[in-house]
């Protein structure tokens, strides 16, 4: 009985290794040079956003990321990895 246990123990508390694959995946890559020119190209539509609207202002911060990520940044095909754990069914990126 306790070797059934000890081996029931030990099968259980095994831990896999996740499963990883790499796909080219287009990012936006910011340069490190545009977070000056970001950071007030988000300021100042933050502060011309209709503040009439229905959206609230800090649905504007994303709207406004968004924007200034197209202008000022890059898209670049780059690796991006992917892992699929047994536990899910799913792959999740890291």
């Amino acid at each position: 009985m306790k070797y059934f246990l000890l081996l029931l123990f030990v099968l259980g508390c095994t831990y896999e290794v996740p499963k990883k694959r790499v796909i080219k995946r287009n990012r936006i890559v910011c340069e490190k040079n545009t977070i000056s020119e970001r950071a007030n190209f988000i300021l100042n539509c933050i502060k011309n956003a209709n503040p009439k609207s229905d959206e609230e202002p800090e649905d504007w911060i994303e709207i406004c990321k968004k924007m200034a990520e197209t202008i000022y940044c890059n898209k670049k095909l780059i690796d991006v990895t992917y892992y699929k754990f047994s536990s899910s069914d799913y792959w999740r990126e890291q």
